[in-house]
């Protein structure tokens, strides 16, 4: 998946179309100043290094005449893309759970809790999704 940046593209197109960036010619410099940022965030975005918050998006669609999400293309990922991120979320939502599960019976412990009054407040705070059934 990714997001790939058209906002060179755009200030190109608006250049040879005459449009003009708060009395400038359209650049990453007279971007940068209308939307008060610096010239290097503007590179920065139109690399694909970082995107910019939704407010700014929005404003530079403004300031560009056009609409925010031409600002960038979407590429779907590709099944054998999607499958991995759902695997590495799942691999991640286990290790945090078991991770979390693991210190809060070592409070309980501490605290002296029963083994039956742990397995409750662990169930309660539902980290029992990866327990052996």
């Amino acid at each position: 998946m990714k997001l790939i940046p058209r906002i060179d593209s755009i200030l190109m197109r608006r250049r040879e179309e005459g449009w003009k960036i708060a009395g400038k010619k359209p650049s990453q410099t007279s971007l940068a100043r209308a939307l008060g940022v610096r010239k290097q965030q503007v590179s920065l975005w139109a690399r694909g290094g970082a995107i910019p918050r939704p407010e700014t998006i929005f404003h530079m669609a403004l300031l560009l005449g056009v609409k925010p999400d031409e600002l960038y293309e979407f590429v779907a990922p590709t099944e054998a893309e999607q499958k991995r991120l759902i695997e590495e979320f799942d691999k991640k939502e286990k290790e945090d759970i078991l991770r979390r599960k693991e210190n809060k019976i070592k409070e309980l412990r501490e605290k002296g809790f029963t083994e039956e009054a742990i397995y409750e407040q662990i169930r309660i705070m539902g980290l029992t999704k990866y327990d052996r059934r």
